[in-house]
């Protein structure tokens, strides 16, 4: 269950570049950076990630023991919240920016409409 002032759009910013130029990213294994793009774009979607590794392996289609050492290459990339759930801190940093210009956007267009219609 997401909190009330949960924000995701369908979609988000991802800079190739900089993705593979990150020193974690590169010490991956295809199989690794591709179980980390899985996780972030559920992370994304769901607002962080469940803690349970179990979980996680069935999401990646991965046995425990292979999620296991998939998880070593990806363990550095996320954090833990004070609701038990792994969440990428460049994301949520992405995150709060696309909420700020969303904020933003509707209050210029009700402003907008206010002056149109008033």
């Amino acid at each position: 269950m997401c909190p009330d002032d949960f924000y995701a759009p369908p979609a988000f910013q991802f800079y190739p570049t900089d993705f593979l130029s990150d020193a974690p990213v590169l010490a991956m294994t295809l199989e690794e950076r591709g179980a980390y793009i899985t996780l972030l774009c559920i992370a994304w979607t769901e607002n962080g990630l469940p803690a349970d590794h179990k979980r996680l392996a069935r999401v990646l289609n991965l046995t425990p023991r292979k999620f296991a050492g998939v998880w070593d290459a990806l363990e550095g990339c996320w954090e833990m919240t004070d609701d038990g759930r792994l969440v990428s801190p460049r994301m949520e940093k992405v995150r709060e920016e696309a909420k700020a210009k969303s904020s933003a956007a509707s209050k210029a267009g009700k402003a907008g409409a206010k002056a149109r219609w008033s």
